[in-house]
């Protein structure tokens, strides 16, 4: 989760050319999909019995930062101009307060 927060800081405020802008947030979409593998290998670690539910209630909660993150930019962009900035740092934070989150948190022993 901290290679695509070190991608978005730097599309937010290390490029300057509309190629490098693309560049950055391709690798931090890149980066973002392969913590996608443990994100849906954990359920089956911690809970093998109820994997299904787990993840399905993982799903619908997701959903929730799909639809104000799309909200959020749109004000953001807004009320900066139209300057990318606040909203690429803004994701990227997150994404280091997720790693630190799951580095501290995750646990693989089974729990159920």
């Amino acid at each position: 989760m901290f290679g695509p927060a070190l991608a978005l800081y730097g599309a937010a405020f290390a490029v300057s050319t509309p190629v490098g802008g693309m560049l950055m947030m391709t690798i931090a979409l890149g980066l973002s999909s392969c913590t996608a593998v443990g994100h849906s290998m954990l359920q089956h670690d911690i809970a093998p019995a109820h994997a299904g539910v787990l993840f399905a209630v993982g799903n619908m909660v997701a959903t929730v930062p799909g639809i104000v993150g799309v909200l959020s930019s749109g004000w953001l962009l807004r009320a900066f101009e139209g300057d990318w900035a606040a909203p690429l740092s803004l994701s990227a934070t997150f994404y280091v307060i997720g790693g630190v989150v799951w580095l501290v948190c995750a646990r693989t022993t089974p729990v159920v």
